[in-house]
């Protein structure tokens, strides 16, 4: 299909910021020029691909069936429409642009009849609410929906017999994700919180630099990655050098590796003779499993090792190695919210295939995931050999089923690795180890690993220890940790987050009525804020200046402020029309007809959208 003849445009803004069109996020209006339509539609193979890379099943679109059984020639448009928006919906969020909904489709008019349509070939005109995220360009999110709908409509044509998929991934990976990637706001467990929160209907906003805010005034939580506001600094500092972290945690009297710091290949071997055969060396300040190699056991490996690690740090440790596997702990604000173990990445048996066969296998699968779903590939080399010799295999063995053929000999984010969830049998002893751990450094969010022959045995009896401690942890990685989330964002956030907002639409009595409710909450214990286009009002009564103006900037500087814990919004003008509502959800809407100015009814409506239920 030839770009002539489809075309999408940015509405200009206009200084809309807010909510509107009963979307949970901020919007913008995108319209969408597309070219005619055969009148039947392949819906089974268009939504067949869809769902062949979307990460969940393809929602029943709410107004679907409603354009369907409208009978109207624009349904065909309509439903497109829709799709485009989730497909270009989820490769914003595999990218870390926060596009938790779709939108909406707005209208669809024929483009002959639409006044300076962008296309003149085309044939109708799709107007679209969608997200609006702060610090994404323009040209990048129309790039994103002109490969949707180039794609969607490319798959409706195509012969059955071509390749759809493995051709789409192609352009995805040479054209379209470099440059969204270029774009990431937020970093992979930012996402999962964010959608976390979003499941739980928790407001959020993006604040920039990778920083959200979850929530509203005295309910509020910032984060950034996955460490929250009240994670310590020097807590987090301290738990970023390896060796600093284990004197904190020896001074406390729990359990931590004994190593050596060492600038030089020779105290490293010096080091290493004094600990006793195997040594593990890594660097003192890097997270990830970067630079780590285990069972030295020689000084030529000492060197190889060194010089290893001292390409990610000038200071490189020297530590006993411990035996067991490593177990990721992680706390929340005093609470064990999930435990796994990490294991290297292995293929498992089948009891028929050879290593080799089960590796190609399974990197065959991989190529046909879509590139965000491809974990680190499986790499043949003498590493991979040297661990399967370590537990009696090689690449021509056939492993028994449910065996596990280790290619790594630890789990890395570079090499990747398989979780086993372990919270089941987790002892109370190391459950309160990890705790106290978090507790030393201050941090409310922290995971804790602890090296372990068996999680299930106290710490104190099997020689375990704990090997990090780790700021803003890996978040939703496995299936463990996904399960977590909900249990997460009840350790993190008051309830949904919200705190009660009312609106009292008119002159001098709403403003009367705004006062009687503030008067009330405040009786009731509730800091609670008045404010209209042209004042706030503390809980005190008492006029507080503002660096802003008009109702929906004084609103939005409210529920950044901790202390406040309601808002009286006070609308006697028609200024939400041109910037949106400030908040997805209101608890009571009042209207009152004296004063009023302005298309009040276009405001009536959008208010009634948000009135919770």
């Amino acid at each position: 299909m030839s770009q002539s003849e489809h075309r999408v445009v940015l509405a200009p803004n206009g200084g809309f910021q807010g909510y509107a069109h009963g979307l949970h996020q901020t919007v913008q209006i995108l319209s969408l020029s597309l070219p005619a339509l055969p009148s039947a539609l392949p819906w089974m193979r268009i939504d067949a691909w869809l769902e062949g890379w979307l990460d969940d099943p393809l929602d029943q679109y709410p107004e679907d069936q409603k354009w369907l059984e409208s009978g109207q020639q624009n349904s065909n448009a309509a439903r497109l429409a829709w799709r485009i928006a989730v497909a270009a919906a989820m490769l914003f969020r595999v990218c870390g642009i926060p596009f938790f909904e779709p939108g909406r489709v707005l209208a669809v008019s024929s483009a002959s009849t639409t006044i300076n349509s962008p296309i003149k070939s085309a044939a109708w005109q799709c107007e679209l609410a969608i997200p609006r995220i702060d610090g994404i360009s323009p040209q990048i999110i129309l790039m994103t929906y002109e490969t949707c709908t180039a794609w969607f409509i490319h798959v409706a044509t195509a012969p059955h017999s071509e390749d759809l998929l493995s051709r789409f991934y192609q352009q995805l990976e040479t054209k379209t994700l470099p440059h969204l990637l270029a774009s990431t706001l937020l970093s992979s467990s930012a996402m999962v919180l964010l959608g976390a929160a979003h499941e739980k209907n928790i407001p959020w906003s993006y604040e920039g630099q990778g920083i959200c805010q979850l929530g509203w005034g005295e309910k509020s939580l910032r984060f950034l990655n996955s460490s929250i506001a009240s994670d310590s600094v020097i807590g987090t500092e301290a738990a970023g050098h390896k060796y600093i972290a284990a004197q904190w945690l020896h001074q406390a009297g729990l359990p931590a590796s004994e190593h050596y710091l060492s600038n030089s290949e020779e105290l490293a071997i010096e080091a290493s003779h004094q600990l006793g055969w195997p040594v593990v060396i890594k660097p003192a300040d890097c997270e990830r499993g970067e630079g780590v190699s285990v069972d030295v056991d020689s000084d030529a490996k000492v060197r190889d090792a060194f010089e290893n690690a001292r390409l990610l740090s000038v200071q490189v440790l020297v530590e006993r190695q411990v035996p067991g596997n490593c177990h990721r702990v992680l706390v929340v604000r005093g609470e064990v919210m999930y435990v796994v173990k990490r294991l290297p990445i292995a293929v498992e048996g089948d009891g028929y295939h050879t290593v080799a066969e089960l590796i190609a296998t399974k990197m065959d699968n991989w190529r046909k995931q879509p590139p965000w779903r491809r974990p680190p590939p499986l790499i043949v080399d003498e590493l991979a050999k040297q661990c399967l010799y370590s537990v009696g295999l090689t690449f021509d063995s056939i492993p028994q089923k449910g065996e596990w053929a280790p290619l790594r000999r630890i789990e890395s984010t570079a090499d990747g690795g398989r979780d086993e969830d372990m919270i089941a049998v987790l002892h109370p002893d190391n459950k309160a180890l990890a705790i106290r751990a978090a507790a030393l450094f201050d941090m409310d969010v922290a995971g804790v690993d602890i090296i372990s022959t068996d999680i299930s045995v106290p710490w104190h009896m099997n020689g375990a220890i704990i090997n990090e401690i780790n700021a803003a942890p890996a978040m939703g990685a496995g299936p463990s940790a996904k399960a977590a989330m909900p249990a997460v964002m009840e350790c993190l956030i008051d309830g949904d987050g919200r705190i009660k907002i009312e609106a009292f639409i008119g002159g001098d009595s709403a403003f009367k009525r705004a006062l009687q409710r503030q008067q009330i909450l405040v009786t009731e214990g509730v800091t609670c804020y008045l404010i209209s286009h042209r004042l706030t009002l503390d809980e005190a009564g008492n006029n507080q200046p503002m660096a802003c103006e008009g109702l929906f900037l004084r609103c939005r500087a409210l529920l950044m402020d901790k202390s406040v814990g309601a808002i009286m919004l006070v609308i006697q003008n028609d200024e939400l029309i041109q910037t949106g509502l400030p908040v997805d959800v209101l608890d009571r809407v009042e209207k009152f007809d004296d004063d009023l100015c302005g298309n009040v009814k276009q405001m009536l409506d959008w208010l009634n959208d948000y009135v919770a239920v």
